[in-house]
């Protein structure tokens, strides 16, 4: 068995770079051909794990919760996500 060739953390972390800016890009073009901001699109992506708290939405997407609100809006004047209330919190 041979040894795969020993990569540095600056080659590594070079890699990484291009490697998460052409799945960026891949992702951003893929919600645009749905009509769909990137943002809203990672929103419906996070969604997929089942049902958030806005505030959780806002934490996990690194937004402020006003944002994660307008995003929420018009995913949901499109239809595409439900807003329900917590049964154990009125304000949620």
């Amino acid at each position: 068995m041979t040894e795969a060739p020993r990569v540095d953390t600056a080659q590594l972390m070079e890699l990484l770079s291009v490697s998460l800016g052409v799945y960026y890009g891949d992702f951003t073009v893929a919600a645009a051909s749905e009509n769909l901001t990137a943002s809203q699109g990672k929103a419906l992506t996070v969604l997929r794990r089942g049902p958030a708290a806005m505030r959780c939405l806002a934490e996990t997407m690194t937004c402020d919760a006003s944002n994660m609100t307008g995003i929420i809006d018009r995913l949901e004047k499109r239809g595409l996500v439900r807003r329900e209330a917590d049964a154990a919190d009125r304000r949620v």
